[in-house]
């Protein structure tokens, strides 16, 4: 079989040849370019969940926090309201004679009290007055 040069046969074989390549070419840029986006979300994912993680550690840093602060206030009024139950309790079973020495002490109980009081997270102010003017004598 004899083929002539720019026979039409040639031509068209040429033709359907670059029209080969170009299609391939074109289908392995499109693949490749899906495979960067699947790439590219799956670092998105990754890093969302790197973040989520991160917030979730720092709420619960927070909330640790907030339990810590909460347990130091509840230690701190406990023992101010055993150091008023002392001071009461010496106050009501000292034998003293005299007012002056046992008003000291109540003036003491009635500090502690308002301290405890006053200075509750969460409070405004005395919860009960009448214990306060019971305990203070006024």
């Amino acid at each position: 079989m004899c083929v002539f040069h720019g026979s039409v046969e040639l031509r068209e074989l040429e033709a359907m040849l670059k029209a080969a390549y170009v299609s391939k070419a074109h289908e392995t840029q499109m693949a490749e370019k899906a495979a960067l986006k699947m790439e590219e979300k799956a670092e998105d994912v990754a890093a969302a969940h790197v973040m989520l993680e991160q917030c979730r550690r720092e709420e619960e840093a927070e909330q640790q926090k907030e339990l810590d602060k909460y347990l130091r206030m509840k230690k701190y009024h406990l023992e101010v309201k055993h150091q008023m139950e002392v001071c009461l309790s010496i106050s009501l079973t000292h034998p003293c004679n005299e007012w002056s020495p046992c008003f000291g002490l109540i003036e003491i109980v009635g500090l502690l009290l308002s301290l405890l009081f006053f200075y509750t997270p969460g409070s405004h102010g005395i919860k009960n007055k009448k214990l306060k003017t019971n305990i203070t004598g006024g």
